[in-house]
């Protein structure tokens, strides 16, 4: 058995399309007025469906609420690359440009080792863009008082510098558990 494709229900096909095609990925089939889009990205589809296609399969199902259920997470390869990728998505920066993304926090740099951003598409879905940084910061993490190096491209640190790490995040993220886990705001979009 293989994953072979990941579908995400919206409420605006077309708004949806111009998104996931900014991020990269390939129309293989629908388009702004069909029921049913499908992109390809390597041997993975993404399927867009609309509400309508999936009240016809299930008459009782409703639009979650209360928070993110998934997130599609994009390796751009480097950290400049997460940047300017969040750039074009969000339309910040000096070239400006129509935003097709909502901002959830402004990218940074993780204590796991990444270069780090999210952003929402149209039907508030959280989108992680994500670069490893290079080696030697995971050296000089792993020196650092309460460190465990889990392998060659994570560190995790413990105790007070997981709270300072959390300290220094952007507001519109929350921590529970002592920063083991990360926990994004809200959707800010419609």
């Amino acid at each position: 058995m293989t994953l072979d494709a990941i579908s995400i229900i919206t409420s605006d096909m077309p708004a949806a399309i111009s998104f996931y095609t900014a991020l990269g990925l390939e129309l293989a089939d629908g388009g702004p007025d069909a029921p049913h889009t499908e992109f390809v990205s390597g041997p993975l589809r993404i399927h867009l469906d609309t509400e309508a296609v999936v009240l016809g399969m299930d008459p009782e199902w409703t639009r979650p609420t209360g928070g993110r259920k998934t997130s599609l997470a994009f390796d751009c390869s480097t950290a400049e690359a997460v940047d300017a990728t969040f750039v074009q998505l969000t339309g910040s920066g000096d070239a400006g440009g129509d935003p097709v993304a909502g901002v959830v926090p402004e990218p940074w740099d993780a204590f796991w080792g990444q270069r780090y951003a999210v952003v929402s598409d149209p039907d508030c879905n959280t989108i992680d863009l994500f670069a490893t940084r290079p080696s030697q910061n995971y050296l000089m993490a792993a020196q650092q008082p309460g460190a465990r190096l889990l392998g060659r491209h994570q560190v995790v640190l413990g105790g007070a510098d997981i709270r300072a790490e959390v300290r220094d995040r952007p507001e519109s993220m929350k921590s529970r558990a002592a920063g083991q886990r990360r926990i994004f705001a809200m959707c800010l979009g419609p």
